[in-house]
């Protein structure tokens, strides 16, 4: 059962995997928010896990800002997650392409992907 304090993080990540295989994404924003601002074992989840599960939740709701930023997020917990890297630049990208960030981003999210 989920923490009725939202205090464990891991039962809310992993609903909130569930909910973005169910494509019910504002759901999950709901739920990976409170889990990135909860208590969890390194031993038993990685943290980056949970900004960039957090981030592409975001992205499934336009809400292509908040994603960027948290796949820097992710990234500086571990710089090598290479799902985040990978989704930051498509995030970045495609983002510029559909007018959801600032044209400068599809650059950086180019050059995000070459490093």
């Amino acid at each position: 059962a989920i923490d009725p304090a939202d205090r464990d993080s891991l039962p809310l990540f992993h609903a909130g995997q569930i909910l973005i295989y169910q494509g019910r994404h504002k759901e999950a924003v709901n739920y990976l928010s409170r889990a990135v601002s909860g208590y969890f074992s390194p031993l038993t989840m990685a943290e980056e896990e949970i900004w960039h599960d957090f981030a592409l939740a975001l992205w499934f709701t336009q809400d292509a800002v908040a994603a960027v930023q948290n796949f820097w997020n992710a990234l500086t917990v571990n710089p090598l997650h290479t799902k985040s890297l990978n989704n930051l630049g498509c995030a970045q990208g495609l983002g510029a392409a559909f007018g959801l960030l600032p044209s400068a981003s599809l650059r950086s999210g180019v050059e995000s992907l070459r490093n």
